[in-house]
């Protein structure tokens, strides 16, 4: 018998940072915040996947339960990002991915970045 797991959904881009670095190329820090539906299994921790371009190398980033946001600070102007999250449960099971996020962050005025998904 399978284990259902839970569903994770990207709910929000919830806020975008700016910073601006030495060699005048501009940085953007993007919170991200899902919605989780409980399946039979409790999640312990939540993965999130991060691509450059949607095609790219995958980095993983490990969030513990209850926490549903997470803050990634190393983004760049002008690349496109596309994020999803998965549950993990106790036996290290992991859930579906949720949908594709896709951010893009873009230079608006004098060192301030804009972000928006696509």
């Amino acid at each position: 018998m399978q284990k259902r797991l839970a569903t994770c959904t990207f709910a929000v881009l919830l806020c975008v940072g700016f910073l601006l670095l030495p060699a005048r190329s501009m940085a953007a820090s993007v919170t991200l915040q899902w919605d989780y539906e409980q399946g039979g299994t409790p999640a312990v921790s939540f993965a999130i996947y991060k691509r450059v371009g949607c095609d790219g190398d995958v980095q993983r980033f490990n969030v513990p339960v209850p926490t549903q946001t997470f803050v990634d600070t190393a983004t760049v102007v002008n690349i496109l990002y596309c994020y999803t999250v998965t549950a993990i449960d106790v036996d290290g099971n992991e859930s579906a991915a949720s949908n594709i996020l896709m951010v893009r962050c873009k230079k608006a005025r004098k060192n301030q970045v804009v972000c928006a998904t696509q």
